[in-house]
């Protein structure tokens, strides 16, 4: 198929785009780049009058399943529908069980057509061997063991034009034994993996690991190799910190923080140091989490900081993270074209703070346009809802809840 090209003009990114295939061609005065021999003449022209071009938003800490809690593949349409109307064309999920099964979601992310870093649940023995009790996603250990994670990341690191990247995603440290850890990161850092964890996320953490190894949460993911120099390795929440401790080693060792300020107070973690871990030169992006704990997919809502830091968080820094800078983030020549086109009147702050994903009116994903019109083009809406509400009722039916009606509603 031979590549298309567009012409973006009159929209608010300081100059104009012009768009070949899935790349970023050139970006210039609209004069310059339509008499200086770079646009053909069956380019499209699409008039933005009264519109802002930014990066896609890049969502570091999310679990697609979550949406339903059961039915992954339906789950996972739901959640990255929702992701795409509000200008979402990149996330990192944080920790994919067998149940809701690796390859449901790499089906919806490539029906979709929106770029993933999907982490695979990696645990390497029964985590409560000891106690005899049964965690459920410890049904079937060698559904979530390295070999199984690699298995993975062989069958589908690549795949959907490349916009599908295979991560590991590590149990919590507290749930596994501390030696074990180490065969992870080896095996990350041996096949190209991205790793990623949740740390430090509630007041408990503190006590625990001051109480069973001596150490801070992050000092016990340095001892254990769990991060390492110049390693992908992305840590949720980091809330409760031993800050004269934690900030050097986190930027010393190029890790990033996934920031879910949304979640941390709907589950009353804390509010996590994130001025402090700027200033220390540690990379921090933002998350949603997952629906339970914060109710949406929207990366608005997790707006928290200043609009500039906030939208350089939610696109450059994110990408920065998962190793994906020199692809998406920013709108630059030899970048993949992954943008949104969004309502306002300011690029900054009127996007960041009034604005919600409701004023987003086109996603573009790999040069691939995603929504139009603040609908959906790559797949039906409404029969994602449909099968969204009959995956719910299963769910409610199978649970024996009865939803009752409180108030005296016609």
């Amino acid at each position: 198929m031979a590549s298309t090209s567009s012409l973006l003009i009159h929209v608010t990114i300081i100059t104009r785009l012009l768009i070949r295939g899935n790349e970023i061609a050139a970006i210039g005065k609209t004069a310059y780049l339509l008499h200086d021999l770079l646009v053909s003449d069956d380019t499209k022209h699409i008039d933005c009058s009264g519109r802002i071009i930014l990066p896609g938003l890049i969502n570091i800490h999310a679990h697609l399943a979550e949406s339903l809690l059961r039915d992954g593949y339906i789950g996972a349409r739901l959640t990255i529908a929702e992701m795409l109307e509000s200008g979402t064309t990149c996330f990192l999920e944080a920790m994919l069980t067998h149940r809701t099964g690796f390859e449901n979601v790499a089906a919806a992310v490539g029906e979709m057509s929106i770029r993933a870093c999907l982490g695979k649940l990696v645990k390497v023995e029964e985590a409560n061997k000891a106690t005899g009790i049964i965690d459920a996603r410890d049904r079937n250990i060698s559904s979530i063991s390295i070999a199984s994670a690699l298995e993975a990341h062989d069958a589908h690191h690549g795949s959907c034009d490349g916009r599908l990247h295979v991560w590991m995603a590590a149990r919590t440290h507290r749930s596994s034994p501390a030696a074990l850890h180490r065969a992870i990161r080896d095996a990350c850092e041996s096949n190209g993996l991205g790793l990623t964890m949740h740390c430090a996320e509630t007041p408990k953490d503190l006590q625990i690991f001051a109480g069973c190894y001596d150490c801070t949460h992050a000092e016990f993911c340095k001892d254990n190799n769990l991060v390492r120099n110049g390693g992908k390795t992305v840590l949720a929440h980091m809330v409760n910190l031993k800050l004269e401790k934690d900030v050097h080693l986190l930027s010393k060792r190029g890790v990033a923080v996934a920031h879910n300020p949304a979640s941390n107070c709907k589950l009353a973690s804390g509010i996590a140091p994130i001025p402090e871990l700027m200033d220390g030169n540690v990379n921090v992006s933002l998350g949603t989490d997952g629906a339970p704990c914060n109710n949406t997919y929207d990366m608005r809502d997790a707006a928290v900081m200043s609009a500039d830091k906030t939208l350089e968080m939610t696109t450059i820094d994110g990408p920065r993270a998962l190793g994906l800078e020199d692809k998406i983030g920013s709108l630059e020549v030899g970048k993949l074209a992954e943008q949104i086109l969004h309502g306002g009147v300011d690029a900054i702050t009127t996007v960041v703070h009034p604005c919600t994903g409701s004023d987003v009116e086109k996603v573009v994903v790999n040069g691939r346009v995603l929504v139009q019109n603040q609908k959906p083009v790559c797949a039906d809406e409404q029969e994602i809802l449909l099968q969204a509400r009959q995956a719910a009722k299963r769910i409610r039916d199978s649970a024996g809840v009865i939803a009752r009606q409180t108030r005296n509603y016609l």
